[in-house]
């Protein structure tokens, strides 16, 4: 049984900036984080839990799970009862501490 994917409004705002500026700014591979971001969804659908835990003092574990080669990491929460694992940022490496969640 698979997993639904759901974005938060935070995490839908902030790929699809990435997304443009990547279209934009690197004609080499315009469409690397979009690929890379379809790839890591599908793992999520099928291994939620594949992700390293983020933040373990929530009630609800945070996730991530990088995209390598653009070097986004998505932070996810997994819902193993409702089978929904909800993305809630998209984030560079280099931007060093995770985001605000």
């Amino acid at each position: 049984m698979s997993f639904r994917v759901e974005l938060s409004p935070q995490a839908r705002a902030q790929i699809a900036t990435i997304n443009l500026w990547w279209a934009e700014n690197r004609p080499a591979a315009p469409t690397l984080v979009a690929a890379e971001f379809e790839t890591a969804i599908q793992q999520l659908t099928t291994s939620p839990e594949s992700g390293h835990l983020h933040d373990r003092r929530r009630k609800v574990h945070v996730r991530k799970v990088l995209m390598p080669r653009s070097r986004y990491y998505l932070y996810y929460e997994v819902n193993l009862a409702s089978r929904l694992v909800t993305i809630l940022a998209v984030w560079h490496v280099a931007r060093g501490q995770g985001p605000t969640l």
